[in-house]
């Protein structure tokens, strides 16, 4: 059982169940997803620790300096910008950013989460904006 939830599992069930049961879990798996409904319109420019995000240019900038991020890096960045601090699972975060992932997705997210923390963060070291929710996902801090 800890396997799953450390692969990226939100849930599981046990054999035998019921039909009942089963329909339960995915209408709370689907409310769920629906309170992680991005509340950002994509015409608004967020702004945090000298970090400048243009939703509708797909432009990042740090300093002023514009950071250049890969299709993958901006979708995984925003994601979980759109998410206002909430953790989002690895599952979420891959189905959102890619498709036909094998292996490990938390490892696989990783190396993106390290990407935008080595271009984002001032400490990458010590992240205090990309951090991870260990078991289950990562989330983004902008305060």
């Amino acid at each position: 059982k800890i396997r799953l939830f450390e692969s990226g599992a939100d849930d599981y069930l046990t054999k035998p169940f019921s039909t009942d049961e089963l329909l339960a879990r995915v209408q709370v798996a689907l409310r769920r997803t629906q309170t992680l409904t991005p509340s950002i319109p994509t015409t608004q420019t967020i702004r945090f620790d000298g970090i400048t995000v243009n939703l509708a240019t797909h432009q990042v900038f740090m300093d002023d300096n514009e950071i250049h991020l890969t299709p993958t890096e901006y979708r995984l960045f925003t994601t979980l910008l759109k998410n206002n601090g909430n953790a989002v699972s690895y599952n979420q975060l891959l189905t959102e950013i890619t498709t036909g992932v094998k292996g490990d997705p938390g490892a696989y997210l990783r190396v993106y989460i390290m990407q935008l923390r080595k271009k984002l963060e001032r400490k990458p070291a010590e992240p205090k904006h990309f951090l991870s929710v260990p078991g289950y996902g990562f989330r983004l801090l902008i305060s």
